[in-house]
């Protein structure tokens, strides 16, 4: 994936009729418009494609072992395995973010936001959630992404601190988590692992919305511009 993107990021042409352009503004053109429209078509038809099938695969995987770990979360396999189940689907995803274009990067679904909205994770607001025991996919979906996708279940799968971690009294109160620290540990626990189940179910789905819709693209809908830049 990296490798063509490169390739792409080497064409430095505005359009298909202005390679004497490139030439006077000291951008280097190795292509010619029927190589890059291959390298561009090659991106779209197959190479996202099969990242993101990986990616749904990767998120299918981590459903079911995050939902083995709740059922015994004492267990340090079934805990581990989720563990690992995460750190693949992150993989993944980072190599499909490169791409951010096309409906990765689609405003409107929000398809890549909601599942990695990294650096704007909020513990204090994801700890609310668990508080108020959100347990369903069709509550999951109307957070906010930085509530919600691979961020949130980093946080819930990984964090060993059960305390709440909001960081001021107004923060405590504004998101409605006080008395999080007054329940049993086994409480806290099992509160982390139903928000973990309905984030990886939500991310499931919206994996599988984003493949869809990248699909449903044409090779048409994208273009080389700039430096190399798709669009």
């Amino acid at each position: 994936l990296k490798g063509v993107l490169l390739s792409l990021l080497l064409v430095g042409c505005n359009d298909s009729n202005d390679s004497n352009q490139s030439l006077s503004t000291g951008v280097f053109d190795p292509f010619s418009d029927t190589q890059k429209q291959a390298l561009l078509t090659q991106l779209v038809t197959q190479i996202v494609p099969t990242h993101l099938q990986r990616f749904n695969a990767a998120t299918h995987t981590l459903v079911s072992t995050v939902t083995a770990w709740c059922e015994a979360p004492d267990n340090i396999e079934k805990q581990s395995a989720a563990h690992s189940a995460w750190q693949s689907a992150m993989d993944v995803w980072q190599q499909v973010s490169v791409v951010q274009v096309g409906a990765i990067s689609d405003p409107q679904t929000a398809y890549g936001e909601n599942i990695y909205s990294w650096p704007l994770r909020d513990s204090c607001r994801i700890d609310k959630q668990v508080f108020l025991g959100v347990d369903s996919e069709e509550t999951i979906s109307g957070l906010i992404p930085k509530s919600r996708g691979l961020d949130a279940l980093e946080y819930v799968l990984f964090e060993s601190n059960l305390t709440v971690s909001c960081s001021s009294q107004a923060e405590l109160n504004g998101h409605k988590v006080v008395g999080w620290n007054d329940l049993l540990i086994t409480e806290r626990q099992a509160g982390r692992c139903v928000f973990a189940k309905a984030v990886a179910q939500d991310m499931e789905t919206q994996s599988a919305a984003l493949l869809e819709a990248w699909q449903n693209q044409s090779v048409a809908s994208f273009t080389v511009v700039g430096a190399g830049k798709i669009k």
